[in-house]
């Protein structure tokens, strides 16, 4: 075990999903918390020896190397020297990790010690919160490390009030900015039984990969907005002097758009940090301005 599996962390991790860890894992382990037992004072202070090594970036860019090197060696290898206090501030060899963690009783009091003068209060949650979101945005993340950062999630909202707030507030303006307008100018479809404009249209865009559907969006708006305009000349108006109804208008925009884009509705898609699970393409249609309809005369 390496002090990124300590701290449980990727070895990509940010500056700030370590600090929200390591302050997340003392607090659980806290040897206060359980008695003063040598096993926990064994993985504070283990914990507390890897934040030390990797919240200093010139000491974690040597441990990372360590990591590098280790992997570089033949598996027979003899087993390194014994840790003492003069060497608890060097990076820690892999190979010393896996051999147990009897190291860290020796130096486990100071350790702890250092801990406690670093820990000061409970982390705050909205630090844990803006860490998990980083981490859930990394890329190469597996299906099972993001199912368990949206269950830390979950476990944050309903521990705090506060958090269910800004929650709610970043769903509304994650929603906004997924938002866009379709068309540049109005929309004229001119039918059998009169004239039709569509001052806006806008579509809410799924929160999977929403820069490149956004991108494909504007590099094709000329031949997207020519097949719903032929969706709509299709439309059927002449029972209605005032037109068709709005709801049956976005039912025919949101299916030429599924069209248009390939994309397919009941298809799943990896969990995101706004929906479970996360959808793709076009979900929703709006029309922010009422549409126009001008019957035919005669």
């Amino acid at each position: 075990m390496n002090h990124y599996d300590t701290l449980e962390v990727s070895p990509k991790a940010s500056p700030a999903v370590l600090r929200a860890a390591y302050r997340s894992l003392m607090q659980r382990h806290h040897p206060d918390r359980h008695g003063g037992e040598p096993t926990a004072t064994a993985r504070a202070a283990a914990i507390a020896a890897a934040y030390e090594v990797l919240s200093d970036p010139i000491r974690r860019a040597a441990y990372d190397q360590t990591l590098l090197n280790d992997r570089s060696l033949p598996p027979a290898v003899s087993s390194a020297s014994p840790v003492t206090p003069n060497r608890i501030r060097e990076p820690v060899s892999p190979r010393i990790a896996r051999s147990g963690w009897w190291w860290a009783l020796p130096v486990g009091a100071a350790l702890v010690g250092w801990a406690v003068s670093n820990w000061g209060p409970a982390p705050d949650p909205v630090d844990a919160w803006l860490a998990l979101r980083q981490e859930l945005s990394a890329s190469g993340l597996s299906e099972t490390r993001r199912k368990a950062l949206l269950a830390r999630k979950a476990e944050l909202l309903r521990a705090s009030p506060t958090l269910q707030g800004r929650a709610e507030h970043e769903a509304r303006r994650d929603r906004e900015q997924r938002t866009l307008d379709l068309l540049l100018t109005p929309l004229v479809v001119r039918g059998p039984s009169g004239t039709l404009t569509l001052p806006r249209i806008q579509v809410v865009l799924g929160s999977f990969d929403t820069p490149g559907l956004r991108t494909h969006l504007a590099q094709h708006r000329t031949d997207i907005v020519t097949a719903v305009h032929q969706a709509l000349s299709a439309v059927d108006t002449g029972q209605e002097a005032t037109g068709p109804s709005e709801a049956l208008l976005k039912a025919r925009i949101h299916q030429a758009l599924e069209r248009a884009l390939g994309t397919q509705p009941q298809a799943t898609y990896p969990d995101t940090w706004f929906e479970s699970p996360g959808r793709y393409g076009v979900i929703d249609v709006l029309l922010p301005e009422v549409p126009r309809f001008v019957p035919r005369a005669g």
